[in-house]
């Protein structure tokens, strides 16, 4: 892998039987973060951001895909940073529907930024649960064997969390010119992969990263 005016965008939990309906050039625009309203009642509480599903005893097993449109999506530039258009995807994971990157104004070392990546028309094919569900041992199975292929190396154990009020993926991976900590949401046919990249300014990016996942809103 060479290092150099590159975004390599390593969407490990990406690679279960990907297909590209072909690559946009639209790009989304900024805006604020949208939440989940709390069940409450004297009722069943409702599963919060799709995380049970189908009433299915092992639910914390699987990951819920979020039935909404990903291209959608809009998030704000975080304080200290600008769109930059010099970087391209070094290691996609197929034909992307687009992609968005941003730079700190100071001046610091390339291959310090924060990317999200939309990629449209995945199909998951008998991998996904009639529900709509991804297993989680499907995702890590997959994320070893091309981690392994491009070198990249897990930092930390992947973890569910939430993006936009959906579930979603995060993990820090090490590659051999930087590491990065990434985020990935799946839909029905698409994946939103957000990350945010350092070599030398890991403070730096993080705070911009902690900015920029919450601003992620996608419509409803």
């Amino acid at each position: 892998m060479r290092s150099g005016w590159r975004v390599a965008l390593v969407a490990t939990l990406a690679t279960v039987a990907l297909a590209a309906c072909g690559p946009g050039d639209d790009e989304p625009s900024a805006d604020g973060p949208t939440t989940p309203a709390d069940a409450s009642g004297g009722d069943t509480p409702s599963p919060p951001g799709g995380f049970l599903e189908c009433g299915d005893p092992d639910a914390d097993k699987v990951v819920e895909l979020a039935d909404v449109d990903l291209t959608t999506a809009t998030w704000s530039t975080p304080s200290g940073f600008q769109e930059t258009f010099i970087y391209h995807e070094e290691n996609p994971v197929d034909e992307v529907f687009s992609t968005w990157t941003a730079e700190p104004t100071a001046e610091v070392d390339i291959l310090n930024i924060v990317n999200v990546v939309i990629y449209d028309g995945v199909d998951w094919g008998e991998q996904a649960g009639e529900c709509g569900t991804l297993p989680v041992d499907v995702i890590t199975d997959q994320q070893a064997g091309y981690t392994e292929e491009i070198g990249a190396v897990p930092i930390t154990e992947a973890e569910v969390t939430t993006v936009a009020g959906f579930p979603a993926v995060e993990q820090y991976i090490d590659l051999p010119d930087y590491d990065y900590h990434g985020y990935w949401l799946f839909s029905q046919g698409q994946l939103l992969h957000a990350y945010c990249q350092w070599t030398n300014e890991q403070e730096l990016v993080e705070a911009a990263c902690a900015e920029l996942i919450p601003s992620i809103q996608v419509g409803q």
